[in-house]
């Protein structure tokens, strides 16, 4: 009897074990078992990369380079897209205290800007030389730059962030009129 109870309480516990690690890998927590060795789990720090689209060189990215822009009047982090705005501007957010990891080719300082999305949900936006840190929904594939120059309010555009940059000056890919898109948003 007791031989049968161990070999049942065995084939219980490993039954358990493969329910919780599947739900792992569902849940994205842990890797597919048939992912490449050197797979390494999901992280909610972004990656971000230096890319060219048709039209612009040398643009941050996220890991699915797709471009990343800025409003250029929300320099230190005064965040100005609120509302209706963050339905075609999304900001890219990361976890308190992440660290993004950097490509070749991406040299501004990176840092983080406190969203209050209400009384109790604050989110952290990913800023990039001091401006906060955008995808635009009107980009529907990587590497496209739909959203450079799209006017915000009069006078106040939407650009593509310069990748190499070093300085808030320096950040936006164009700061004069707009240079494409238009329609605000």
């Amino acid at each position: 009897m007791r031989f049968v109870a161990k070999a049942h309480l065995r084939r219980h516990a490993a039954l358990v074990g493969a329910v919780a690690l599947s739900a792992g890998v569902v849940a994205g927590i842990l890797p597919s078992l048939d992912a490449p060795a050197s797979a390494a789990p999901r992280t909610s720090a972004p990656v971000l990369l230096s890319i060219n689209t048709a039209s612009y060189p040398r643009v941050l990215g996220n890991s699915k380079k797709y471009s990343l822009y800025l409003l250029h009047d929300e320099a230190g982090g005064k965040l100005h897209c609120v509302g209706k705005c963050l339905q075609s501007w999304i900001p890219l957010y990361v976890a308190k205290g992440s660290h993004p990891s950097v490509g070749a080719g991406v040299k501004g300082k990176l840092g983080t800007v406190a969203r209050k999305l209400s009384k109790a949900d604050t989110k952290y936006q990913l800023t990039y030389n001091s401006f906060p840190v955008y995808t635009f929904s009107g980009d529907t594939g990587p590497k496209q730059s739909n959203g450079e120059g799209i006017e915000f309010a009069t006078g106040v555009y939407w650009y593509l962030l310069h990748s190499s940059a070093t300085t808030a000056a320096a950040t936006p890919v164009a700061v004069s009129g707009s240079s494409g898109g238009g329609g605000g948003w």
